[in-house]
């Protein structure tokens, strides 16, 4: 069986809620879409291995056909190579607020994208790693040059600050709304997995996370499912 799900190629597609951010006043006021998926597998590209049976034992390394660029135009017949610094423990902390007591109204999600300064450093160290790894043997061979942003943006920290806030994008691994942290920590469940103040609602998902893990999420959140299914039939024996 195979099925479509939304996933980073389709954001604003029918199956996806496509939630917008606020504007993000350390990213030039650009504004974000905070893709959730509707179906079955949610709106991780990870999720489509429940409908598939790679012939590969390792399926750990991502990549994909698309073209992943803010300006550049490829040309026919020629291939092209896109390299990424993602970020995956941001210090920067986002707030999601419900906006109204109707279940189908978008939330308010600001995310503070690069609101710390450190996020941005790390950004910045992650361009220059990429440029140099580009220009090292034996991938250098491969290379005819570099396209975007190529010599629009030099060396310099200033420029590639720049070049990073007008090309950011957000991946949406967001954890933390819902943090197993101590109540005057702003924690919202206990070790129990319960929501403080209430006898029987637990949490069970990756917003108990009060920090990121280093790498997609996916098995974490089957660990946090393994660990609930514990918790709960420990509770009822």
């Amino acid at each position: 069986m195979r099925a479509a799900l939304p996933g980073r190629s389709a954001m604003t597609w029918q199956f996806d809620w496509a939630f917008p951010t606020v504007k993000q006043r350390f990213v030039n006021d650009r504004e974000f879409v905070w893709n959730r998926g509707k179906g079955l597998g949610g709106s991780s590209g990870n999720n489509y291995y429940m409908w598939s049976k790679p012939a590969a034992g390792d399926i750990n390394a991502i990549a994909g056909s698309s073209l992943l660029s803010v300006s550049l135009q490829p040309e026919a017949g020629k291939t092209y190579c896109t390299l990424m610094a993602v970020l995956c423990r941001p210090f920067s902390r986002g707030t999601v607020h419900a906006t109204s007591s109707d279940a189908w109204a978008y939330p308010t999600i600001d995310p503070h994208l690069l609101e710390n300064d450190f996020d941005v450093e790390l950004l910045v160290q992650g361009f220059k790693y990429i440029r140099s790894f580009a220009q090292t043997e034996p991938f250098q061979s491969g290379v005819v040059r570099e396209m975007d942003p190529g010599v629009r943006v030099s060396d310099d920290d200033q420029q590639i600050r720049d070049y990073i806030k007008n090309t950011l994008m957000n991946m949406a691994h967001a954890v933390g709304s819902c943090s197993m942290l101590p109540r005057e920590n702003q924690g919202v469940v206990d070790p129990e997995l319960k929501v403080y103040g209430t006898t029987n609602v637990r949490v069970v998902d990756l917003s108990i996370l009060p920090l990121h893990t280093g790498a997609h999420p996916q098995a974490t959140v089957y660990m946090i499912a393994e660990k609930a299914t514990d918790i709960i039939r420990a509770s009822r024996e």
